[in-house]
């Protein structure tokens, strides 16, 4: 018999959920269009899921330190082996 997967109890207000029932991990991520894995690290140790939970996974972008053309271009030469 293989194990049942976990469930989480799901309080708060949303349009696709009911609040005070269960669901698993992967429903979660599927209705909330959230990364499987994003929504496994959220749920670690929480058996009661909140709106906060459900909120869309950030992205982050590179952000470069150089402000200036002439760091830029200092920088490419800099990295330039001699």
């Amino acid at each position: 018999m293989s194990p049942s997967p976990k469930k989480a109890e799901f309080i708060g207000s949303h349009e696709h959920l009911v609040t005070g029932a269960f669901y698993t991990v992967s429903e979660y991520a599927a209705i909330n269009d959230i990364p499987l894995k994003t929504m496994c690290s959220r749920l670690l140790r929480n058996y009661k899921v909140t709106n906060k939970m459900l909120l869309p996974a950030p992205s982050f972008a590179p952000v470069s330190n150089l402000e200036t053309d002439a760091q830029r271009l200092s920088a490419l030469w800099l990295n330039k082996k001699l």
